[in-house]
């Protein structure tokens, strides 16, 4: 909204912080159950509800195809049904409330349930449920101009990783305004969409049957989890227990420690084992999984916070994530450079600490500005050509992550029916290309799938079907030992194996793909 008011729309009152814009959509902001009238009561004169009288929704509900009115008054009854209503007792009229915060032009509120708010996980998906009254009132009051009793929006912002307007029921694409219930809903509003950029599958979803423009947002940084505390105690000490020889004591001291922490920690729940009355030779395997669940522990991939539209991360959380999306490589060039051999090896705590220590510090090195064969020299006395490399894509994945603060500006360009430029759509870690986000991305590039190396592992897993189904009839005559049909469900998470499933079709219908210089 800061970005909107300095951009010229008409955003009235003081605009509100974070904390201060949650507080208010939690107290006046929310949807109300039917099992809670009482709320709907106080929501009423605090100032942030918009009452829209039931005469003039029919009006609006009288205009859809006869059938679409039907499927509705069957599943929910005739209007106004119970969700979100409210009669004045004093005139007897009855009316559909819209919670919202208003600033001018601009409101804040919430899309309607699509029930009655005590089972909607199951209803969110649902679509063989239509949608219900209120719910059809709040996007025809959206649309209407204001002399028609609407709001009359120009253009409607979805907020959230998916909302459930573009799982109504209808067609699964090429939907039609006349009898698709997310066609009929949204009209020919402009539906700007903020979108995670890594889920590609529901995003195609919004943009398919929601008719949404996406504006794609960074995920928080993506970081290793490392340990803290009495886990890295406990790692530290089952090193030591393994690495002991002949000192007995020191050996019974570093059992005891790790029967006990791990009691605390309730790992031995995670590992299924009890470590009391266990033989020293059993007792030594169960120390040598614990320290690789530990040491998993310590590498496993975790997001670090949350992500802010149109601040991408910087300082720490940054340089975490780009050590992430350059990979193992990059460590295990670093390990070699500073003579941790064996690498990974979480029994070299002094060489785990140390790569810890010079993977970062040679990033900060960059982010100071020096130059990349320089920051080696000073991290670690020596460069390496390898390492070069390593460190000239941090650089550009530092720019890119910088440049993600043209969300905001992107998202107003939608506003203003300007040009979104496209792009891929995945996990950056992954696919670093999906940087810098503020883009909307696409499904699948044509020209990109499939990789020979998708290819090869789509013809073998086509391969093993037909091993697999003539496994399954032994009996069968030779010409029906293949299957007569088969059938492959193109999920939009299959985009991002670089067409391994599209390879994997093209095997089992006899083509063979051919690439081009």
């Amino acid at each position: 909204m800061d970005a909107m008011n300095r951009s010229g729309y008409s955003v009235k009152g003081e605009i509100p912080n974070e904390t201060e814009i949650i507080r208010m959509m939690t107290l006046n902001g929310t949807n109300i159950g039917t099992w809670a009238p009482g709320e709907l009561e106080r929501l009423l004169p605090s100032g942030t509800a918009t009452l829209i009288p039931v005469e003039t929704y029919l009006g609006w509900f009288g205009k859809l195809e006869s059938e679409r009115q039907k499927e509705v008054n069957e599943r929910w009854g005739e209007p106004p049904g119970e969700i979100m209503t409210w009669d004045n007792e004093t005139t007897g009229e009855e009316y559909f409330v819209i919670p919202n915060l208003s600033f001018g032009n601009v409101i804040l509120t919430p899309q309607p349930t699509r029930g009655w708010l005590q089972n909607n996980t199951v209803l969110y998906h649902n679509k063989d449920i239509p949608p219900h009254h209120q719910y059809i009132a709040f996007y025809f009051w959206l649309k209407q101009e204001q002399e028609s009793g609407g709001f009359g929006a120009d253009a409607i912002m979805h907020f959230g990783k998916h909302r459930t307007q573009e799982w109504l029921p209808g067609k699964e694409s090429a939907l039609s305004s006349r009898y698709c219930w997310p066609a009929i809903l949204i009209q020919d509003m402009p539906v700007i969409y903020p979108y995670i950029v890594d889920n590609i599958a529901e995003g195609t979803q919004a943009k398919r049957r929601g008719s949404a423009t996406i504006i794609t947002h960074m995920t928080p940084p993506i970081v290793a989890a490392g340990l803290y505390g009495n886990y890295t105690n406990l790692l530290e000490t089952t090193s030591d227990y393994l690495a002991s020889r002949g000192d007995a004591a020191v050996k019974e001291a570093c059992k005891e420690t790790i029967t006990s922490e791990c009691e605390e920690l309730h790992l031995d729940d995670d590992l299924n084992v009890s470590l009391t009355n266990l033989t020293n030779v059993v007792f030594y395997d169960v120390v040598v999984e614990l320290e690789g669940y530990l040491y998993d522990l310590k590498t496993d991939l975790m997001p670090y916070g949350l992500h802010t539209f149109g601040e991408p991360p910087e300082g720490e959380p940054k340089a975490s994530l780009i050590i992430t999306m350059l990979r193992d490589g990059y460590k295990e060039e670093v390990a070699r450079m500073i003579g941790y051999e064996g690498y990974p090896n979480s029994r070299q705590v002094a060489n785990e600490s140390k790569l810890d220590n010079c993977t970062m510090q040679l990033i900060e090195e960059v982010f100071n500005g020096t130059h990349v064969t320089e920051a080696q020299m000073v991290v670690l006395n020596q460069s390496s050509d390898n390492l070069t490399a390593y460190l000239n894509n941090a650089t550009g994945f530092s720019d890119d992550i910088a440049n993600c603060t043209i969300e905001v500006n992107r998202t107003l360009d939608g506003f203003d029916c300007g040009y979104i430029p496209p792009s891929s759509a995945d996990d950056p870690i992954r696919d670093p290309d999906t940087l810098p986000t503020g883009r909307k991305f696409y499904s699948m590039n044509p020209q990109a799938v499939p990789t020979g190396e998708a290819c090869e592992v789509g013809q073998k897993m086509a391969d093993a079907l037909i091993e697999r189904y003539q496994e399954d009839h032994p009996n069968e005559t030779y010409n029906e030992t293949y299957p007569k049909k088969l059938a492959i469900v193109l999920w939009a998470w299959a985009m991002t194996d670089h067409g391994v499933v599209e390879s994997q079709i093209l095997h089992l219908v006899g083509s063979k793909a051919v690439w081009d210089e």
